[in-house]
C-alpha cells in the first residue's frame, strides 16, 4: 500500500508538473498572442499614421497643383481676352476697305498712266533719232567711242590677270 502511495504520490506530482507545464506553455501562448497584437497593431498604426501623412501632403500637392492650373487658366483667359481686343481692333471697317481700294486704284491708274508717258516719250526720242541725219553720226562716234573705253578696260583686266599668274608661278 505504500509502494502504491508513493507510486500515486510521484504519479500525482508528475501530473501536477505537466499541468504546470501545460498551464505556463498556455500563459506562454497567451503572452505570445498578446505580444504579436501589439506588434501587429503598432505596425497598422504606423502605416495609416504615414498613410495619413501621405495623403495630406498629396492633398496639399493638390491643391498647390490646382491653384497653380487656375492662375494659368486666369493667365490664358486674359491673355485671350487681349488678342480679340487686338484682333478686333484690327478688322477694317467695310468704309475702311472701300477706300483703300479706291486709293489703291488711283494709283494704279496714276503709275499705268506714268508708264505709258515713259513709253511714248522713248519711242518718239528714238523715231526723232532714227529720223535725224546730224545726229546719226555724233551717235555712232559716242558709240565707237564707249566700246574702245569698254575694251581698253577689259584688256586692262587680263593683263593684270597674267601679272597675277606670273607672280604665282615664280
Amino acid at each position: 500500500s505504500s509502494g502504491i502511495n508513493a507510486e500515486y504520490g510521484e504519479r500525482r506530482k508528475k501530473d501536477e508538473q505537466r499541468l504546470k507545464v501545460q498551464e505556463e506553455v498556455l500563459q506562454q501562448k497567451h503572452h505570445d498572442l498578446k505580444t504579436q497584437w501589439e506588434k501587429d497593431t503598432d505596425i497598422r498604426i504606423q502605416k495609416n499614421t504615414v498613410k495619413r501623412r501621405v495623403e495630406t501632403m498629396l492633398k496639399a500637392e493638390g491643391f498647390e497643383l490646382e491653384k497653380r492650373r487656375e492662375n494659368l487658366r486666369a493667365l490664358l483667359e486674359a491673355e485671350e481676352q487681349q488678342y480679340v481686343k487686338e484682333i478686333d481692333a484690327q478688322q477694317e471697317t467695310v468704309i475702311e476697305r472701300q477706300a483703300k481700294m479706291r486709293a489703291r486704284a488711283k494709283a494704279l491708274r496714276e503709275k499705268r498712266e506714268q508708264d505709258r508717258l515713259a513709253y511714248v516719250e522713248e519711242k518718239l526720242d528714238i523715231r526723232w533719232r532714227e529720223e535725224c541725219d546730224e545726229l546719226r553720226p555724233i551717235l555712232a562716234r559716242k558709240h565707237q567711242n564707249e566700246v574702245f573705253e569698254e575694251r581698253a578696260k577689259q584688256i586692262e583686266i587680263a593683263n593684270m590677270i597674267k601679272k597675277k599668274k606670273k607672280k604665282k608661278k615664280k
